[in-house]
Parts: structure tokens; sequence; C-alpha cells
């Protein structure tokens, strides 16, 4: 059975539809951060947490790492909770969303197990439950992956069952049967079905994420023109998440990694250059990319010094500059730029390219 985790709903909340979205902390395997630098060096007050929910909310919260300093501080409240006699499901729902956070997926999988056998018609505990059935599929025996996918779509229509208005269980529903083949349950139909109910939603709360995964859909079944439409209509979509920059990076990606139209892909992502913020880099990834496709060596030359500037850790950019030098024949900025590689991410297993252009170039006499 093919994987139905990345793209899954996890129990910290809502992943993204398409790849580009789901990397929120990520760019080009670059870790995302927020504020200016010299913030860190402003003292901070120590982290607190008056009660278990305070935790719980701190956890849940979207968008954040959680530092370690806010880990012990949510173990000690969830220990006093638990010490205290404070609603057993509370408790152990707060040690299942701390063990997701720190991706012991799991761990938080059994411990939401007995949260539901607890309190059974609490559809956030389901979807909880239901995300991390999912999440811990690739860690899973080859024997359990299916029951596993079953538990969690099981899970996840009990959720809908008690609140039909919620909308990451229908997210989830609709990449388990985009994900699952026929003989597991797989159906485009049910997909469709959930992602037509995601935009039905009163006052339009779930029509981006239903338009997002309407695209997804037919993109999978290679409907360009389909997909193009429904990306579209998600640039200009009500309700949670609605991005139009999501929209248009999403459709970009899909372009160039799907229907492999550099071209096409580049109109995209140069629309969404304009919106991204200052520190954002993934507009640039893709146009660079997409550049690089084209053998447009000099655009993309330009793009990656740009999202390197911003991201000097990004892996695909650095390798995909240093390439782009070689072939616009700067060759002493090439092998300087596979050497940076190498150094910085000398277990990546795209250090092979970097040490190959080593190679390549050292033999033709370059030092």
């Amino acid at each position: 059975m093919k994987s139905v985790t990345r793209r899954m709903v996890g129990a910290a909340g809502v992943v993204m539809v398409m790849a580009a979205c789901a990397c929120a902390q990520q760019v080009d395997g670059a870790a995302q951060t927020t504020g200016d630098a010299a913030s860190a060096s402003v003292p901070v007050a120590p982290v607190t947490y008056a009660t278990l929910e305070d935790a719980i909310a701190a956890i849940k919260r979207p968008g954040t790492v959680l530092s370690a300093e806010q880990v012990a501080e949510a173990t000690r409240v969830i220990s006093a909770a638990r010490e205290a006699g404070e609603a057993s499901h509370r408790v152990i729902y707060a040690d299942a969303l701390l063990a997701a956070r720190q991706n012991n997926y799991p761990k938080a999988r059994d411990l939401m197990r007995e949260v539901v056998k607890l309190a059974p018609d609490d559809a956030v505990y389901r979807m909880t439950h239901a995300g991390n059935a999912f999440m811990s599929i690739s860690t899973a025996g080859t024997l359990d992956k299916m029951s596993l996918a079953e538990e969690g779509r099981d899970a996840y229509l009990e959720a809908l069952r008690i609140d039909n208005s919620l909308l990451e269980p229908r997210i989830g529903l609709a990449e388990y049967y985009i994900q699952a083949p026929g003989i597991a349950g797989g159906s485009w139909k049910k997909a469709g079905e959930h992602a037509q109910a995601l935009i039905d939603l009163p006052e339009g709360r779930g029509e981006f994420m239903g338009y997002m995964l309407k695209a997804r859909i037919a993109m999978e079944r290679e409907q360009w023109k389909t997909m193009s439409e429904h990306f579209t209509k998600a640039e200009t979509a009500r309700g949670e998440n609605a991005s139009q920059f999501v929209a248009i990076i999403s459709h970009a990606n899909a372009l160039l990694d799907k229907k492999e139209d550099a071209k096409a892909a580049l109109a995209q992502a140069e629309r969404a250059v304009p919106m991204a913020a200052a520190s954002d880099a993934m507009a640039l990834v893709v146009v660079g990319r997409c550049k690089q496709e084209l053998k447009d060596w000099q655009g993309a030359v330009d793009t990656y010094a740009q999202v390197l500037a911003l991201r000097p850790d990004a892996k695909l950019s650095r390798l995909g500059y240093a390439t782009s030098l070689e072939k616009l024949g700067r060759q002493v900025e090439a092998l300087q730029q596979f050497h940076e590689f190498t150094k910085r991410f000398p277990e990546d297993p795209l250090a092979e390219k970097a040490y190959a252009g080593i190679a390549r170039l050292n033999r033709a006499g370059v030092r």
C-alpha cells in the first residue's frame, strides 16, 4: 500500500494538502525562522503554564516549534495534573499531543487509543487519534500498515459522525481515498465527495481546502486542465488556511513536478514571488528550479543566489547553484559551491552529487 502518512492530518493540526504547503516550517531543506536574528539576545521570560489547559493550548499551537524549556514545562504541568487527579482523559490527551510534537507517533497513537475509550463521544479526540494512526504508519511493520490505515480512516469517520462540520476529518479521509489502492478502499469518487463537502460548509469555512483537494485529485489523475481550474478557484476561496500564495505556489509545484511543464510552472512561481514575505524563499526556490530545468543557467544562478542570501542552508538551491555555475563555465565558483555543500551537509544523500561535481571539476584541472 502506498504511504498515506505525510499529507495526512497530524495530531498538532492541519497539514497543507500540497507538498509545497506541507513544508510550512522548511524551505528547500532549511529551517524557517521568524523574527530578527538579533532577537535571540533579548532576555526572555521563563516559560510557565498555569494549568493543564494552558499546556495543551501551547502544545497544539500551529506553526511553532517547541523549545526544550517548553517541553520540560509542559511535562511538569502534565505530571502535576496527573498527581492532582484531574480528568484522566485530558492528562493522557496532553501526553499524546506532546509525544506527537516530539515525532513519537506510535506512542501518541497508543495514548489516543486510551483517550477515546475514556471519552468516546469527543470528535476532537477521534480525529487526533486518526491523525496519529496515519502518522505512525511509516514506522510500522508491513503487516500493520493496512490495519493502521483502516484504524485512522474509521476514527475520522467516527469524528464526522459526531460532528460533520469539522474540516480535518474530511481532509484526512479525502487523502486516504486518494492514496489507498482500490483493493484497500481507495476511491476518486469518495475523495471528491469529501472535497465538495468542504466547499459546501456554511460560511465558506472549507472552500480553500476543498478546492486544493480537488486540484490534488485532478493532479493525481493527470487531468491538467481541471487541476489548474481548481488551483485558480483556490486563489480566491474563503475559509481556514485560505492563501492565494499557497494556491499559486502549489500550482507551480504541481506543474513542475507532476506535469513536468517547467515553462508553465515558472509563470505561476513568478506570480508568487511578490506575494512572499521578505524572509520567505519558497517561491524563489521554485523559480530557480524552473529556470534550471529550462537551461536558463544565468537566470538560475541569479535566483539561487537570492535564495541562499535568505537561507544559506537551502540544500537543493545550493546544489542547483553549483550546477548552474558549472554550466555557465564559472568552474572555480562552482567548485567552491560544491565544497560548501559537502561542508554543510556531509551526511546528506545529495552530497554524492556534490562530490561527483568536485571530482568532475578536478579532472578538468580545476582546484
